[in-house]
């Protein structure tokens, strides 16, 4: 950090949002609680006195706009190691006091451009249980239903959200069946999907931490970064160019770019570092054609997609579709996806269209560096 809040004596900085403002959490003395703070345009701010609590870790920062300074999510309470709620402060332009959210007892790990939330919450048994949350009435506050509970693998513990992208696609970590079952990275494509486990299905530990906007992932998988792209998984350390000395253990963060955040071991000098990396992934299939069955359609008809790729699977792809309208992707309760199994070059999938007000919107099947459109037409709901 280039500043210190309030001469404290160990500090760490744990999310910035695309302008440059960056939250986290500090040690005012040796041992001390943790005191959350922020750094934006007006300057370091202290900001677990506004909390209320004796504790409080800042995790993640929304970004700024016309209408918000950029919510902080995070957890707050009389001590950061089990009694803890996860917390979104809602900080309006015109009121530096802002609104408070308690979403429970647990902690918020991320959240994006469109307000969602997520993060575990901590059940009374000492199971745990990832959530998404979204303000959907605009009313700065909590309201029932709007803290939705996703699904897992069935194990009691090690089950957390850390990650939301712009499309509402959402990545962590669950756990299989029994007190001591297997943790593994998960993508949930939205709130009712259920949780997929991403790369090894067998007893290989790990956890997705970040998705951006491309649906890439990162994280980690049995002790090694992983970078998850176009459906297929990537150990890091292979994918650096003249990297036989250096070993990544964990990848944290990546942005649209594909720039990622990484700590790793250098064997040529027994210390474990953190890096910048730029993976040099090969680009495998590309889509060759995608088309639905329909140019127009109202809400609730069934819409058919069909996707062909170049040359054949290698491994099954998963190929997310979104909806959009003026370049706005739209809020799906589900991510419908195309899903070509290996040795095949295409397939197709079936998906409900979602009430929504008439005009023209964009259908985009996402994958490789060129994602193809189709438009579709959508008319008024027949009982109207």
């Amino acid at each position: 950090m280039a500043n210190n809040p309030g001469q404290a004596v160990n500090c760490l900085a744990l999310g910035i949002n695309d302008q440059g403002d960056y939250v986290g959490s500090c040690e005012k003395t040796v041992g001390g609680p943790e005191q959350a703070f922020m750094q934006d345009q007006f300057g370091l701010a202290d900001i677990g006195s506004r909390l209320g609590t004796v504790a409080s870790r800042a995790n993640a920062i929304g970004n700024a706009n016309p209408g918000d300074k950029g919510t902080i999510v995070g957890a707050m309470g009389d001590d950061l190691f089990g009694s803890q709620h996860a917390f979104a402060w809602i900080r309006p332009p015109d009121n530096d006091a802002g609104t408070v959210l308690d979403l429970g007892r647990g902690e918020a790990f991320g959240i994006n451009n469109n307000g969602d939330v997520v993060g575990a919450l901590r059940n009374k048994d000492g199971s745990s249980s990832p959530f998404l949350f979204h303000d959907d009435n605009n009313n700065d506050a909590v309201d029932n239903g709007e803290v939705k509970v996703l699904d897992t693998l069935g194990g009691p513990v090690n089950n957390v959200a850390y990650a939301v992208s712009p499309t509402g696609v959402i990545v962590g970590q669950s756990s299989d069946p029994g007190e001591n079952g297997t943790a593994h990275p998960v993508r949930w494509n939205g709130f009712l999907s259920d949780a997929v486990i991403l790369g090894d299905q067998t007893n290989v530990g790990g956890a997705a931490f970040d998705i951006n906007e491309n649906g890439q992932i990162v994280g980690l998988q049995g002790g090694e970064g992983f970078y998850f792209s176009d459906n297929q998984m990537f150990k890091l350390s292979e994918t650096i160019p003249n990297s036989a000395h250096y070993q990544v253990f964990e990848a944290v963060s990546l942005n649209n770019d594909a720039d990622i955040v990484a700590n790793g071991h250098d064997t040529s000098t027994n210390k474990e570092i953190g890096s910048l990396l730029t993976p040099g992934v090969p680009q495998t299939n590309k889509i060759k054609s995608f088309t639905l069955n329909k140019e127009e359609a109202r809400p609730g008809d069934k819409i058919k997609a069909k996707i062909v790729i170049k040359g054949t699977a290698i491994i099954q792809i998963h190929i997310p579709l979104t909806v959009s309208k003026d370049g706005v992707p739209l809020k799906l309760p589900f991510i419908p996806e195309v899903i070509i199994d290996s040795g095949e070059n295409s397939a197709k999938a079936e998906f409900e269209l979602p009430e929504v007000p008439k005009g023209t919107y964009v259908v985009t099947a996402n994958y490789g560096p060129r994602p193809k459109s189709v438009k579709l037409k959508v008319k008024k709901p027949r009982n109207n």
